[in-house]
């Protein structure tokens, strides 16, 4: 077997998981059209490509290979997604796990594997590859809040575009790059004034469709709207990162975020017919080092927010996990197969194994509770990744309650990376995360 390569261990891991199989959250799902549900025994996917300098852009991404391995991980076949980087086909009745295989530009191997899948239509499978930075469209947009800053230095500055990442805590005149996504629009910029106390906030959108590529938006407090109630919160565990954030049918309309580590209060934002969320990381914990490495362990939460305050309830499955991880660690180091049993961890509905080295980065998803074989490469992928040593390996555990089966997880998934479903229930907020890891860097 080869071993996987994915990226050094930052707070930001486990996003990391899950944005590699373009997972969602979790709750009701309502059908909006679009693709007709498989059969039973059809094996489907798509996959796309896109570059991390805009990863709402994505391209179709024909030639990955996708290959079926029987019980054992053996290869039963192998074929490749078509020029619309579609596939499927009617499950073979010898074939028992799913692996995507795609070799990108920098010849990085990145392998997604499904573990005997409950749910066969796999949806939209999503490969980074800064080969495709050329097909971002994108503009250089600049804020300028000197004065207000200057004049108002209790004041932090916080912008969210859809397209990109939270920034806040910006002062004087800010300069980003925002990009198209696949509908080629830039979308909204959604610019927050925050004190760091319980003083007012303001509010104001910029259309950056509207506007000319290398221009300045002179920010002035009295073109923007107060805005923004004040959360109190506890947690169960000491935090790392908090973020609140406002949804109506499935769509963020205000996000404003902190870090609890500088101080700064926490708000919400109303809007009609919305709900809102709060997502919660704790500390990271560095455990003991362990087979010349270190054992680091990561835990977050979101849950939906009524009122004024919220309690904070963090998985803590620290010990349990830790004492199993060892000996996971020390098979699949050996023997490149190993087993679990986290089916007793409320909430959980999947776990996904994640391995690291210089050139490939695999994931593979199961069951709460499964036997992981050593799922084979073709010969000539596996020739070019003999060499390849594990410097990271993982645990990440996601769920939105215990009584959701596997296969139900998995159509939910599938779903929303197709676009064909839209979160109607707050039980999108329940989603709780968990990650333990090894590395030796």
């Amino acid at each position: 077997m080869v071993w996987n390569k994915g990226v050094p261990l930052s707070c930001c891991a486990l996003g990391l998981l899950l944005t590699l199989s373009g997972c969602g959250g979790g709750g009701t799902i309502t059908d909006s059209g679009g693709t007709t549900p498989p059969s039973a025994s059809l094996i489907k996917v798509d996959t796309v490509a896109y570059s991390e300098h805009c990863p709402s852009k994505t391209t179709v991404l024909p030639g990955v290979k996708v290959l079926l391995h029987k019980a054992d991980g053996s290869i039963q076949s192998q074929w490749t997604t078509d020029a619309s980087g579609h596939f499927e086909l009617e499950k073979p009745s010898d074939v028992a796990h799913i692996s995507l295989l795609y070799k990108d530009s920098k010849s990085t191997y990145q392998i997604q594997s499904e573990l005997s899948p409950s749910y066969l239509d796999l949806g939209v499978r999503r490969f980074v590859d800064e080969l495709y930075k050329e097909r971002c469209s994108c503009k250089t947009i600049s804020v300028n809040w000197t004065d207000i800053h200057l004049a108002q230095p209790e004041l932090s500055l916080h912008l969210r575009n859809p397209n990109i990442e939270l920034n806040r805590n910006l002062t004087g005149s800010v300069t980003q790059n925002y990009c198209a996504d696949n509908s080629g629009l830039l979308g909204k910029l959604q610019l927050t004034l925050a004190p760091k106390d319980a003083g007012p906030s303001y509010i104001q959108e910029l259309d950056l469709d509207a506007m000319a590529a290398n221009s300045t938006h002179q920010l002035k407090l009295s073109e923007m709207s107060q805005s923004g109630n004040v959360l109190t919160w506890t947690a169960n565990l000491p935090l790392n990162a908090l973020y609140a954030d406002t949804y109506n049918n499935g769509t963020v309309q205000w996000l404003f975020g902190v870090s609890v580590s500088s101080g700064e209060a926490l708000r919400l934002f109303p809007q009609a017919n919305a709900r809102h969320r709060v997502l919660a990381y704790a500390e990271p914990v560095m455990l003991p080092e362990s087979i010349a490495g270190s054992i680091g362990y990561v835990s977050g939460a979101q849950q939906t927010v009524q009122g004024s305050s919220a309690s904070l309830q963090l998985p803590t499955n620290q010990a349990q996990l830790a004492s199993n991880f060892e000996g996971i660690l020390a098979q699949w180091r050996s023997s490149h197969s190993t087993s679990y049993d986290f089916s007793g961890l409320a909430g959980v509905n999947q776990v996904r194994l994640a391995q690291t080295s210089t050139k490939l980065r695999w994931q593979i998803s199961t069951a709460p509770k499964a036997s992981v074989v050593d799922l084979l490469l073709p010969a000539g992928d596996a020739a070019a990744l003999a060499d390849e040593q594990i410097s990271w390996l993982a645990l990440d555990f996601s769920g939105e309650g215990s009584g959701l089966s596997y296969s139900d997880f998995q159509k939910r998934q599938a779903a929303l990376s197709r676009g064909t479903a839209v979160d109607t229930s707050a039980a999108f907020d329940a989603m709780r995360y968990e990650l333990i890891y090894w590395s030796n860097q």
